[in-house]
């Protein structure tokens, strides 16, 4: 992989505010304070462009109370902090209601506290267990995203998150329609799918063709996905600790974009998420290229933007000192 100015752009456009750094979840697992302390660093840092938001659980917001004058600094040096909530769970659309409102309460207590100098970015949801049929689930979507606005009086992105089970194929196709159906009533911010990419054990990662599902899914429908967990390195590659393959961002993020861009077949974005070499992937002259298969530059920023968003890691240096082993950045990261 040889590097050029161009590629530089490329990697760029592709990597831009890619990863939200969730460092409070396993692997990794820092207490609050060391979290972040390091997201608050890395904001200020070389590599903040490729920086997201701080993934924090609405439970634990009221922990952060003694960072408003970090923060009061931050959002005069670079604008309000990023914050992505996690919300919702629960085994039915009751329960699910009564954890949601819990966590509304919470985040609107959170910005009283902190005024401007915050901000949040998005509310990553768990729906319910037993996710409602079509009409039910596409009020409660709606439902969730009215709350948010009317009680917070912002307008974040959504990104809702199935339960994978024996039933992925039919739960993806029944919540990424439905998602496509609130969208249009909610402009001015994302409303998308949550794919969970792995986590602590094998069993927690998903096959080559139930990402390709949720991928082809949100591509014909033109809902954007953000992915979570398991995606720390550039490429697809099986990890010993954990004792499976763990799928890569390039894998994951290229096969957004080139499927949308290139109307594959599921079979073609299987193969592409499947593939452990890195020799396959390439930021060149012109964008970045799979194989045969390349996206412009502009491209790159279209798919970012609008269907492949970014994805939680519990580390955000490990992602980039990746990409500095396969000769993609000049400069060793030292995070």
């Amino acid at each position: 992989m040889q590097q050029t100015q161009s590629m530089q752009a490329a990697l760029s456009a592709f990597t831009a505010g890619l990863i939200d750094y969730a460092g409070l979840f396993p692997p990794a697992a820092l207490d609050m304070a060391p979290a972040i302390e390091n997201f608050l660093r890395y904001r200020s840092g070389p590599f903040a462009p490729q920086l997201g938001a701080f993934v924090v659980p609405a439970a634990r917001l009221g922990e952060l109370d003694g960072y408003a004058v970090g923060f009061q600094k931050q959002a005069a040096k670079a604008g309000p902090v990023p914050f992505s909530v996690l919300a919702g769970g629960g085994t039915d659309a009751a329960l699910y209601r009564n954890h949601f409102e819990a966590a509304l309460h919470k985040a609107q207590t959170f910005l009283e506290r902190h005024g401007a100098a915050v901000r949040i970015s998005a509310f990553e949801v768990r729906l319910p267990e037993e996710l409602p049929e079509p009409e039910p689930l596409r009020e409660l979507l709606s439902e969730s995203i009215t709350q948010v606005r009317e009680t917070l009086g912002c307008a974040p992105d959504f990104f809702f998150e199935p339960k994978r089970d024996g039933s992925w194929h039919s739960t993806v196709h029944r919540l990424v329609p439905a998602l496509a159906a609130v969208q249009p009533s909610f402009g001015g911010a994302l409303t998308g799918f949550k794919l969970r990419c792995g986590g602590v054990k094998a069993e927690m990662f998903p096959s080559v063709g139930e990402v390709a599902c949720a991928i082809h899914a949100c591509v014909q429908a033109g809902v954007p996905m953000k992915a979570t967990a398991g995606l720390h390195h550039p490429v697809r590659h099986f990890n010993e600790s954990v004792g499976t393959r763990m799928h890569g961002f390039l894998n994951v993020f290229g096969a957004l974009a080139l499927t949308k861009a290139h109307g594959w077949r599921i079979s073609q974005t299987e193969t592409m998420l499947a593939d452990e070499q890195a020799a396959s992937f390439r930021f060149t002259n012109e964008g970045f290229a799979y194989r045969d298969f390349s996206l412009s530059t502009a491209q790159l920023r279209q798919s970012r933007a609008t269907l492949a968003t970014s994805y939680g890691s519990c580390s955000f240096a490990e992602p980039l000192e990746d990409l500095h082993a396969l000769g993609l950045l000049t400069a060793r990261p030292e995070l």
